[in-house]
């Protein structure tokens, strides 16, 4: 990077195998084992492991690249959680990535789960309590859901393309055009073409035993999802909910394959959202929470480093400078249609952000964060959709509408009222057998 570049300041984190303790508090020993061989596999034992699956490629270094993913991610959550560190924000770019790893077997590229060992190691040495996971790779993270599916103290979250999920009716034309005629709920849709990858992770999978409301799914039902659907996300469900279960570390499984541009996502996320996306997590917990970003997936090379760049820049406090979008910007946009509400957003953050007790300064980060990832979603959509025609700024895929006026004829989602989770209040208000400690809904 030139003289000046705000690259200069990260910090190298060393990087060591991590240890078959380590790797076994989420894998079994036996698979430890078997995995701990491949250096000594013979060409013929290789080729044949290799034509068992062609989501898997194995070499005599598989091991300990997989390790090394471990060992490096394990690393980061001990430097951002250090009583001495100088930073509470990290990175760890790895590969293979993890998070499809189930206990006792590998899958889809998948070999250590990296963000399960590194919640239960923070867990385990007593560096967190409560870790919260949130999982943007476009597919579910089924290893990490399963790895942690009845841990109280790990909450996992996350938003990916699955069959049933928001909008699969769309998605084949299974709509009617006879109003006369009652929809079924879309969360009943199931379209075989609405398949996609692992086939895992309903909004009904919520956690099991201790672990019960821990473990939430926002499902796409189709491609195309963008900035717009993934801020209604964010601002309805992702933000509340970390508040609410109220983590001292964050894990950020960092798949980029949701962005516009990748060979397999299908999706339309642009590198501004996702400098949005994690702006808004540390404005919600007062950047005092301890924080790493795990790479996952991504399938096209200038992508990922245009949006792991973003992640970086909002790490480090600094300027997004691939987005000319300012605050004055948005301002203009909305103006026209929101004036009213704008100057009430305003005034509302003011009067939370103006009190002094830690529960309204909780309240006024998250008011301020969510009022912020709106905002600047609505001016993406603004900049990249002919959407002046309409009352309001929605998606171009007509499923989420941030603001309505009452004027819009398109259908509005709100994604925690809607029938797509029936079970939300087992999911926000857990009961007091399962939680550690009081932290409010």
């Amino acid at each position: 990077q030139a003289n000046g570049s705000p690259f200069q300041r990260l910090l190298p984190v060393p990087c060591k195998e991590a240890t078959q303790e380590t790797v076994c508090l989420a894998h079994s020993v036996d698979y430890y084992r078997r995995m701990s061989e491949l250096p000594n596999i013979s060409d013929r034992d290789l080729k044949r492991l290799n034509a068992l699956d062609d989501d898997l490629y194995y070499c005599r270094d598989t091991f300990l690249a997989a390790s090394l993913a471990v060992g490096g991610c394990v690393a980061c959550v001990d430097a951002v959680t250090a009583p001495d560190t100088k930073t509470n924000c990290g990175i760890a770019v790895v590969r293979p990535p993890g998070h499809h790893a189930e206990k006792s077997h590998s899958m889809g590229f998948c070999f250590f789960n990296n963000v399960a060992i590194a919640a239960k190691h923070a867990i385990a040495t007593g560096r967190a309590n409560r870790v919260f996971i949130l999982d943007w790779d476009i597919h579910h993270g089924n290893g990490i859901q399963n790895l942690t599916y009845d841990d109280p103290d790990i909450f996992y979250l996350s938003i990916h393309r699955g069959p049933g999920g928001i909008g699969c009716e769309e998605a084949d034309g299974g709509g009617t055009k006879d109003k006369k005629k009652k929809k079924k709920p879309r969360h009943r849709v199931e379209d075989p073409q609405s398949y996609f990858y692992p086939g895992t992770g309903r909004f009904d999978e919520t956690g099991s035993n201790e672990g019960v409301g821990s473990n939430l799914n926002i499902s796409w039902g189709r491609q195309g999802m963008g900035n717009v659907e993934y801020a209604a996300a964010f601002a309805e469900v992702v933000l509340p909910v970390m508040q609410d279960f109220s983590p001292d570390l964050i894990l950020v499984a960092c798949g980029l394959d949701a962005a516009a541009g990748d060979l397999l996502g299908d999706c339309g996320l642009t590198p501004e959202m996702y400098y949005i996306m994690t702006s808004s997590l540390m404005q919600t917990t007062g950047h005092t929470v301890p924080i790493v970003a795990i790479l996952e997936g991504g399938y096209q090379l200038d992508v990922i480093s245009d949006c792991m760049e973003a992640v970086a820049l909002a790490f480090m406090d600094e300027p997004w400078e691939g987005s000319k979008i300012t605050e004055r910007d948005i301002e203009r946009s909305l103006s026209r249609y929101w004036h009213h509400q704008l100057m009430e957003t305003k005034s509302n953050a003011r009067a939370a952000a103006a009190q002094t007790s830690s529960q309204s300064a909780s309240a006024a980060a998250l008011f301020h964060a969510v009022s912020t990832i709106k905002q600047a979603a609505k001016a993406l959509a603004f900049s990249k959709s002919p959407l002046g025609a309409y009352n309001c700024i929605q998606s171009p895929n007509g499923f989420v509408c941030l603001h309505c006026t009452g004027n819009c004829k398109k259908r509005r989602l709100n994604l925690m009222d809607s029938d797509q989770y029936p079970m939300k209040k087992q999911i926000l208000v857990r009961s007091s057998a399962n939680r550690k400690h009081d932290s409010g809904c």
